[in-house]
């Protein structure tokens, strides 16, 4: 389980910061797909120096910040169940939902290349930050947009550099994440992006360690499908929603 959770925000990443405008830069913060159900199958690869891990999976997400996730290899994972809503996520154990929180988290993100506390941290930059341009030189084909925090206050991130290509639906390519410090530490490039209804989603996303940079992970997503009619088998992730906050889901653990 250490080495899957960081699909999370690789996949909702997707969702967030696929059309960025300089008109329009705040407001693409919180850009939702304008469709239902986006059903996308992945592939992904955790590089640790010479030992890689290879997981494929289903991802089912909506337009209200919902998505579950299935691993279905290798055979020891598969069946492996997770349902993400915003920054609170839940873990299948066996037949009930286990509601990750704190150290848990931490630690089941170990194996990530983005820990869950800096996931929580780039959350709130993209949720409270102030613009500006940082650099735009015409003679390059991309300009630089720099997001730093609003307020003080403990948050590992500091500031983020997006690189945005200036034609091909403004796509952004790479996002460079700096510490309190101020050290470029990781680093998330996206690329092959596809249309979907005018949404362009990355069929390549990598998450670089900058300090140990033999340690990556890699997302290939191998096919979307959207508006998908979900077999019965598959959960309503809105009535799912509704119990989980009320606190009476059969799928709770006691």
């Amino acid at each position: 389980m250490k080495k899957i959770l960081f699909i999370f925000l690789l996949i909702s990443i997707s969702t967030m910061i696929f059309s960025i405008t300089l008109e329009e830069v705040q407001q693409a913060w919180d850009q939702q797909f304008p469709f239902d159900n986006v059903v996308t199958d992945f592939t992904f690869k955790v590089h640790r120096g010479t030992r890689i891990y290879e997981y494929t999976g289903e991802s089912i997400q909506n337009n209200r910040d919902q998505e579950l996730i299935e691993i279905l290899s290798p055979p020891d994972d598969a069946g492996k169940m997770f349902y993400m809503e915003e920054d609170e996520i839940w873990v299948f154990d066996e037949e009930c939902l286990l509601n990750l929180n704190g150290f848990e988290l931490q630690e089941s993100f170990l194996g990530s290349d983005l820990t869950y506390e800096e996931e929580i941290s780039l959350f709130i930059l993209m949720n409270d930050s102030k613009i500006e341009i940082y650099q735009d030189d015409p003679k390059e084909d991309f300009f630089v947009i720099k997001a730093i925090r609003k307020r003080a206050g403990k948050n590992i991130i500091n500031y983020a550099l997006y690189y945005v290509y200036r034609e091909n639906n403004n796509n952004v390519f790479k996002l460079d994440l700096y510490n309190n410090q101020n050290i470029l530490y990781k680093r998330i490039t996206l690329s092959d992006y596809r249309d979907f209804n005018g949404v362009q989603i990355p069929f390549y996303q990598k998450v670089q360690d900058m300090l140990v940079k033999k340690n990556y992970t890699e997302v290939i997503i191998d096919k979307v499908e959207i508006n998908k009619a979900l077999p019965p088998n598959k959960m309503d992730l809105y009535e799912l929603q509704r119990s989980l906050h009320r606190g009476i889901s059969p799928l709770l653990c006691k």
